[in-house]
């Protein structure tokens, strides 16, 4: 056992250094260069609803405290005010709407949906990564709106987290059908290019994203979801999504075509021993982050080496590989910030405390000194990354 423990705890050890060298950005080295969104990239949070002011809000500073430079929170208006005040960092748009909205206003549904994306679809085409869900209640109406964030999202091929009340949309996604009418133009076949993670819990992922539908399929309730994408995103043959389900034990599962790649099992990655409110926020907001810098390394591999990185087996390895790199960083990363709270807070742990130790936890498993400057012609930071990938 103790042999076992020790061969998990040096596979922590080479991952977190692959992550490293793969897509965390070195700010010491750039940092004569760097501008806003460059390093910690733009996040976009889509959630919020007349009830819910606070998982927008975990998830949009657990972005910020991962190395975020700008994040933006797309949510109701009632849900905005609270928000803003909860903290200066963000960037709030009190831009969703719900049936209610509709009713009370005598505007369609559909007239909604083009004030909406007059008013949002160039901010939100901006995002370097999105995280869908986290307090978006379970208004059809809303959900409408999410779908379509989901597909401007997808036109610049920006990751894409869905987490909470999104895991239950797609499970009723047959729904959101009519709701839905917006083609975008010129759009690319998703997942040729981009990263689309769903974290659910145990439960959820067991019964197909719904804890109280014993007899649902998550693979079959993706791949509706998806499908009924396609007419405004694009084909989905090769896409190619990934679910990190949250547990005792966090679970990565690969999805291909249908078909279920894994599970690869998180084991022994210690983490709070009181489970709050707000965890699972916590971990889309540090995901998205994560998933945005693999999709800048893919890019700047796609300049460097067109032809590998348009052969459809080998990226989607590369997506295989990456998209299971930063999502055991994003669960290291957040158990270790929860152990931490844990231990000084104890009964008392709220996710507050949590967001409070991302700092040191994040900068102790990912230092922002890569290597030594001064050596650091000696060899090239993304040759390293590729090689690691490539292991």
């Amino acid at each position: 056992e103790e042999e076992e423990e020790e061969d998990f705890d040096d596979f922590q050890t080479k991952t977190l250094e692959a992550f490293h060298l793969f897509a965390v950005p070195n700010l010491e080295s750039e940092s004569r260069t760097n501008y806003k969104g460059k390093a910690g990239k733009k996040i976009g949070i889509v959630g919020g609803d007349r009830k819910y002011a606070g998982a927008p809000y975990f998830a949009a500073m657990a972005a910020c405290r991962a190395g975020a430079d700008l994040v933006h929170v797309f949510c109701h208006e009632e849900a905005a005010g609270a928000i803003k005040s909860y903290s200066p960092d963000v960037i709030v748009h009190a831009c969703l709407k719900d049936e209610r909205d509709a009713r009370e206003s005598g505007v369609s549904l559909e007239d909604l949906q083009d004030q909406f994306l007059k008013e949002n679809r160039e901010m939100i085409s901006r995002m370097d990564a999105i995280v869908i869900g986290p307090g978006l209640g379970r208004d059809s109406y809303t959900w409408s709106f999410a779908r379509l964030c989901f597909s401007i999202a997808r036109t610049v091929n920006a990751p894409v987290v869905f987490d909470a009340d999104a895991l239950f949309m797609i499970h009723a996604s047959e729904t959101l059908k009519p709701l839905v009418r917006f083609t975008m133009e010129k759009a690319p076949p998703i997942g040729v290019n981009g990263y689309v993670v769903f974290t659910p819990n145990v439960r959820e992922y067991t019964y197909g994203f719904d804890p109280n539908d014993t007899t649902g399929k998550t693979v079959d309730n993706v791949d509706a979801f998806l499908e009924s994408s396609d007419g405004h995103v694009g084909s989905c043959h090769t896409f190619y999504p990934s679910i990190l389900a949250k547990g005792a034990d966090d679970i990565y599962v690969h999805l291909v075509k249908g078909l279920k790649e894994g599970p690869t099992k998180f084991e022994n990655v210690p983490g709070s021993k009181k489970r709050c409110g707000g965890q699972g926020d916590i971990l889309s907001g540090v995901l998205a982050v994560f998933l945005a810098w693999s999709n800048d390394r893919y890019r700047r591999d796609l300049e460097r080496d067109p032809e590998t990185m348009t052969n459809d087996l080998k990226v989607e390895q590369y997506f295989r590989k990456s998209s299971k790199l930063a999502c055991f960083s994003a669960s290291k990363l957040t158990r270790e910030a929860a152990r931490r709270a844990y231990e000084k807070q104890k009964r008392s742990l709220q996710s507050s405390d949590i967001l409070l130790e991302l700092p040191n936890a994040l900068e102790d498993l990912f230092p922002s000194v890569l290597c030594d400057p001064a050596k650091e012609e000696e060899g090239d930071d993304d040759d390293k990354g590729q090689r690691e990938i490539a292991e």
